[in-house]
């Protein structure tokens, strides 16, 4: 059932041929791309929203993809990036990364050696915070999920045209709550409201593509205590 299924279409590199996502939503999400007549797969029902896996994300236009995989409970996480080919291939980047809250060599399981701060490492040689920094691809990444219902999508494929979409970003700061709106007002938006679950999406997926573990991050909403 078409019911069940979302669609977007995004620009995950400079080619001006936007990609088609085909999302089951929370389960698996495929990605195509087309090039001189031929439609190529890139994504075919990747598994998602289970196993620490929280989805895939891009940077538009830049032709990097983003993914990562925690487990322990969250204690030690894995990241990768992938790119498109000129097979018109995506493609894994031969780094491996990842950081984990525990000593090399403890048991993830032993809570009692947990970090607050965590461990990182490249190709298995633990090195710095800095360091691991480089390796990453910063940007403004969107979620590669399907945003539209079928009839919404076939309207902007007969159109010829790209759905507009809302971008999220993930500002650290020793902020109050008012000092922070303040600052996203004056940054020309407002911190983030979620009314939908494709915005929840979108959020959660910032706040994992920022770098940062721990913290408290603010929304548009808030509970006060009379």
């Amino acid at each position: 059932s078409n019911e069940n299924y979302g669609f977007d279409l995004i620009n995950v590199d400079d080619s001006g041929i936007p990609m088609l996502v085909i999302d089951y939503r929370g389960f698996g999400v495929s990605l195509y791309s087309y090039y001189d007549g031929t439609v190529y797969t890139l994504m075919d029902y990747w598994g998602y929203g289970v196993g620490g896996n929280s989805g895939y994300s891009y940077l538009p236009f830049e032709n990097c993809i983003y993914n990562s995989n925690a487990d322990y409970a969250g204690a030690y996480r894995q990241e990768y990036y992938m790119y498109i080919n000129n097979n018109h291939e995506l493609i894994w980047d031969d780094v491996e990364m990842h950081f984990q809250y525990y000593p090399d060599g403890a048991d993830p399981w032993d809570y009692d050696s947990f970090s607050d701060t965590p461990y990182y490492f490249i190709d298995g040689e633990e090195v710095s915070e800095e360091e691991y920094a480089s390796y990453r691809v910063t940007g403004s990444y969107e979620s590669i999920y399907g945003r539209y219902a079928y009839d919404e999508i076939m309207e902007y494929l007969n159109d010829n045209t790209v759905p507009t979409v809302k971008h999220f970003e993930v500002v650290m700061g020793d902020y109050t709550w008012e000092e922070a709106c303040e600052l996203a007002s004056e940054s020309g938006g407002h911190l983030a409201t979620i009314n939908s679950l494709d915005e929840y999406y979108s959020v959660s997926s910032a706040i994992s593509m920022s770098g940062y573990t721990t913290g408290v991050f603010y929304l548009g909403g808030r509970y006060d205590e009379t």
